[in-house]
This record gives structure tokens, C-alpha cells and sequence, in this order.
């Protein structure tokens, strides 16, 4: 692959941050990029996948990290300021509210179904995508929270930064149980029909019963988990980011006793920033010093020799047989 174009941030927007999702619709992609300063400029903005022409769709003030869900003609986020908001794809702000009783930074992650959103600050809300009014809030009050939002059957599954993880009711958000005291977990994977998996950033696997939420196993893991992993039909691909420095992404096969068998791993020189994305049978992944891998996604030998972008690269979007990487402090760069 070659590179086919660069998109770079405008130049009001020095130390930019790129946010860590988008959102593709047809040749249009949108993303957030945010200046990290005492005074914050964050907008949405849409490069067009075919030339990298941009424009503006939104701007703010606030504090701006992910472009959350749409549901076709509008897009559904949070600010570190707590505020959740409903944004037309033309830039017309539908409506925003507080979701806390106090400022706050609010859970990146958000969950949109066809009459409900989920986000999370103090607690996690459900509220009316079409109005923002608040349907419920979960008991579970105080402390906040980074880790994606499982929304399962009659049932969600989340987790409190450094205190718990829960499962509570999809219908009136009340708590069905809770695990642990002090768990970190960003992200959490339905493995089966009965067991779920939170990823805990200090290097554990919680395999958890998703009835009652007791410990079917703990695996540990060779390294930091930041990012969310990729579940297919039982394997795991998920980088674990290595002390002092460096990563791998690794292919995981999960046992009936829910232990984890190594498949293979493939090394990186710094950590590992993005999700795996899998196109075909080429698996990307990209890393903190600007390097973007392909390898076969079922031997993990490279196929490609790495691609380099400015700053971390933070999402890898599938697009007309290559990809476009969205790196931090850098460009949007189209390989083809």
C-alpha cells in the first residue's frame, strides 16, 4: 500500500488530539480532533475517504474526545465537561444537558438503540435520544467511569474506575450485582451466553458468570490493557502494552474453562494505541511511535511492511480495500 493522501489538522489546532472512534458513511468520514490547552477548541469535521477534501460540522468549546454513535442523521456524545449531546450531521445542536449534578468528566463511551442512549458520568443514564430527557439513572451513584457499555438481553454491564463492576436491569437501570473493590477495567466483552469478560488496564482477563457476577477465572495478561479487544468465534485479538515500554498484539484462543492459549503475538516498539481491525485476512493494528502493522490475521506473519504516521495512531478505518489512520498530534493519512 502507498500512501493517497494526507489530511492535516488546521493550523489553529496546534497539539491537537484525534479522537478515538469515527464514524463512516459512505465516502464521508467524520471524526473529532480537540487542542489539549487551558483553552479548548474541539469540533467534529468530515474528510471525504476518496480526495481527503475536509470541512467543519461542528465547533466548541468544550472538551471534545469521541464522535460517540449516530443513528443516521445525528451523531450522540460526551464531553469531559459531563455534557451529553444530540448534534445534527449539518452542525445543528438538537439539544445538550448536564448529565451529572456536577461538572465532571463523562464516560467516553456511549450505547444508541432504536428509542434509548446510554452514557454514563456519576452514575449511568439512560436517556430519550430524541429529547435527552433522563428515562433512569442507575443507583450506583459516585465515581467515575471509562469502559464501554454492554448492553445485552434485558441487561447492561459496565464498571466504576478503581471501585466495581455491575450489571444492572436494561428496563429500570437498577443494580443486579457487583464484582470486586478496586477494579480499573476500560472495556468489557460478551464471551457466550453465560460468561462475560472485563479487561482490567493493570493486566487481568475477569472471566465473570453474567447471572449472578461471580469469578469463573482470572487470566493475567502479559502487559497494560488499554484498548478494547476483538472477539470472533472464541479468539481475542487485543494488545497488551509492555513495562517500561513497548507492545504486542496477540491472538488469543479461549478454553472451555475460559483459560486463554497463545496463538501467536506479534512484537511492536512502542505500545499498542489502536484497536485491531480486521479486513479480509490482514490484521491492522497501530502503535504510539506513529507505526501502522498489517499482518495475516490467522498466522500474524507481516504482509506489509509497517506504514509511518505523525503521533500515535489512534484508529484505523477500513476503506476501498486500504485504510485510513487517525493518528494523535498528526494527520489523517489514506494508504491504498
Amino acid at each position: 500500500m502507498k500512501k493517497k493522501w494526507e489530511y492535516k489538522y488546521p493550523e489553529r489546532l496546534v497539539g491537537a488530539m484525534v479522537s478515538e472512534d469515527y464514524v463512516l458513511d459512505g465516502a464521508d468520514l467524520y471524526f473529532v480532533h480537540m487542542t489539549n490547552g487551558s483553552y479548548p477548541k474541539a469540533g467534529i469535521y468530515c474528510v471525504n475517504a476518496e480526495t481527503g477534501e475536509s470541512k467543519a460540522v461542528f465547533e466548541t468549546t468544550d472538551f471534545l474526545r469521541v464522535i460517540g454513535k449516530p443513528d443516521g442523521s445525528c451523531f450522540y456524545f460526551t464531553s469531559l465537561r459531563g455534557t451529553a449531546y444530540c448534534v445534527t450531521k449539518e452542525g445543528e445542536v438538537l439539544w445538550k444537558k448536564q448529565l451529572g449534578e456536577k461538572a465532571g468528566a463523562a464516560d467516553w463511551n456511549v450505547v444508541l438503540e432504536e428509542d434509548r442512549l446510554y452514557m454514563a458520568q456519576d452514575a449511568l443514564y439512560c436517556l430519550d435520544p430524541k429529547s435527552g430527557a433522563t428515562i433512569w439513572a442507575n443507583d450506583e451513584r459516585g465515581y467515575g467511569s471509562n469502559c464501554t457499555i454492554l448492553v445485552e438481553d434485558n441487561y447492561i454491564y459496565h464498571a466504576k474506575s478503581g471501585k466495581h463492576l455491575y450489571c444492572a436491569e436494561k428496563a429500570t437501570g437498577k443494580t443486579v450485582w457487583t464484582y470486586g473493590e478496586e477494579e480499573w477495567c476500560r472495556s468489557v466483552v460478551s464471551v457466550d451466553a453465560k460468561i462475560l469478560c472485563f479487561l482490567n488496564t493493570h493486566g487481568k482477563y475477569l472471566f465473570l458468570d453474567k447471572q449472578d457476577g461471580h469469578l469463573i477465572r482470572e487470566v493475567k495478561a502479559g502487559g497494560k490493557l488499554m484498548r478494547r479487544p476483538l472477539m470472533i468465534d472464541g479468539t481475542l485479538f487485543v494488545g497488551e502494552n509492555l513495562q517500561p515500554s513497548g507492545g504486542r498484539m496477540v491472538r488469543y484462543e479461549v478454553g472451555k474453562d475460559y483459560s486463554l492459549e497463545t496463538l501467536y503475538e506479534v512484537p511492536a516498539a512502542s505500545a499498542v494505541t489502536s484497536e485491531a481491525v480486521i479486513v479480509g485476512d490482514r490484521l491492522y493494528f497501530g502503535t504510539e511511535d506513529g507505526s501502522v502493522y498489517c499482518v495475516n490475521k490467522d498466522t500474524g506473519e507481516a504482509i506489509e511492511k509497517k506504514k509511518k504516521v505523525k503521533g500515535a495512531c489512534r484508529s484505523i478505518v477500513p476503506y476501498g480495500g486500504g485504510i485510513i489512520a487517525l493518528s494523535d498530534k498528526g494527520p489523517a493519512a489514506a494508504f491504498a
